[in-house]
């Protein structure tokens, strides 16, 4: 009858079967709380994810109509700017073959060249003004035409409306995109902090497993001492209670160790005191 008293070892065993199942029940409840979180936080991650992408296929789309726009632009203005180049440089070539012509000429022949080197000073003269006009500066050699007109012609084609449609456009959808992250990343840090507090998302997955590993070896307890009988169960509970504190200690003073040789490392070095002198020479 004394192992049915209150203080016996029934009441003891029996305690113990209560705190194992209580906490079985907490580690569970926790682990499933912290599973919940982390697949919360996946399915949120998984919609952005879509919208990211769905934005993302908006800038792409709008960056191919601005290259398409500006390409389909751009080529007649290239053919057009190598016209109006080499129409400058052939002016300016007769108003100098006319300027010469004009210096070798006597007479009649002189009065007929100046007329030729007026006419043709008028026409270089025009030419330049129109090509100046339009495209902002002129080539200087044949050899450079082409490239003097790609720089011209990509230039003006910054004007055209369509092509400032085009970038103003593709401005928008890249603000809209940078709006979309900025919004979801404040979504993301808000879900975070509610879910998991400071804790961080990767270390949830650690905390899931160490709680299975303890819900299960308190149900490996909670079923040995279900087997055993009263007096063995009491010697069971009372050896793994100080197997767990001695574990606790040397826990403990593995920490107060580490600590020790942190503090240690950071405080500085100890110098040496210097030689002293032997004394004064005479």
């Amino acid at each position: 009858m004394a192992g049915l008293t209150d203080n016996g070892p029934v009441r003891f065993v029996n305690a113990e079967r209560a705190r194992l199942t209580q906490f079985i029940e907490q580690a569970e409840q926790r682990a499933q709380a912290l599973e919940r979180a982390l697949a919360e936080l996946s399915r949120l991650g998984q919609e952005q994810h879509a919208e990211a992408e769905s934005q993302q296929s908006i800038v792409t789309a709008a960056e191919a109509h601005a290259e398409q726009t500006r390409a389909e632009i751009v080529a007649p203005l290239i053919r057009e700017a190598e016209d109006d180049g080499a129409a400058f440089l052939a002016a300016r070539e007769r108003r100098w073959a006319a300027s010469r012509t004009r210096r070798n000429s006597r007479g009649l022949r002189g009065w007929s060249a100046a007329r030729a080197l007026a006419r043709a000073s008028e026409e270089a003269q025009n030419v330049e003004q129109a090509v100046r006009r339009r495209w902002g500066g002129l080539p200087q050699t044949r050899r450079g035409v082409p490239v003097w007109a790609q720089n011209v012609a990509h230039r003006a084609a910054e004007t055209v409306p369509m092509v400032v449609d085009a970038r103003e456009q593709l401005a928008e959808a890249r603000a809209a995109r940078q709006d979309l992250a900025t919004r979801q990343a404040r979504e993301r840090a808000a879900l975070r902090r509610q879910l998991l507090g400071d804790r961080a998302p990767s270390a949830i997955e650690p905390t899931v497993l160490r709680l299975r590993q303890q819900s299960e070896a308190a149900r490996t307890d909670l079923a040995r001492i279900e087997a055993l009988p009263t007096d063995e169960a009491v010697e069971f509970i009372q050896a793994r209670t100080e197997q767990e504190q001695a574990l606790r200690e040397a826990a403990k003073q593995a920490r107060a160790e580490q600590q020790a040789r942190a503090g240690a490392a950071l405080e500085p070095p100890r110098q040496s005191p210097g030689t002293p002198e032997r004394g004064l020479r005479r």
